[in-house]
């Protein structure tokens, strides 16, 4: 797909501005699953972000293989797009990952957006410790 091929571009431009070290994506909703197919085939890869990963629609199957690294998913215990039971399905499959649900938020976390935000600050902090 040509929007895999647009995600390692913009990983390889950033390889080339930082340097050295692992990189990490964040992907929203589609962007997740982007994220979640480029991230489940890289080995260099050293984090992964996946919020409302629409698992309605889309096969996050490939995850099941990934090697433990900082991974946040997150989603709203309202999102029509990410069922709840397929969402605690695929954490349960990835049990070194951080998993969380923001209740009360939709897919566009109108108004949970600080939770939101706070777990992705966590995710951060934790990949750039690792970076180091």
């Amino acid at each position: 797909r040509e929007e895999q091929d647009d995600v390692r571009a913009a990983l390889g431009v950033l390889a080339r501005v930082t340097g050295p070290g692992p990189l990490g994506i964040l992907g929203y909703s589609f962007g997740a699953w982007m994220a979640a197919l480029v991230g489940g085939q890289s080995r260099t890869l050293g984090g992964l972000a996946l919020i409302a990963p629409p698992l309605s629609l889309y096969d996050f199957g490939g995850l099941a293989g990934l090697e433990p690294r900082p991974l946040l998913l997150a989603t709203g215990s309202r999102d029509p797009y990410c069922p709840l039971d397929a969402f605690q399905e695929l954490a349960a499959g990835l049990p070194w990952a951080g998993a969380r649900v923001i209740e009360g938020a939709d897919h566009f976390f109108f108004g949970r957006l600080h939770p939101l935000g706070e777990a992705i600050r966590a995710f951060a902090e934790q990949f750039r410790d690792a970076r180091a």
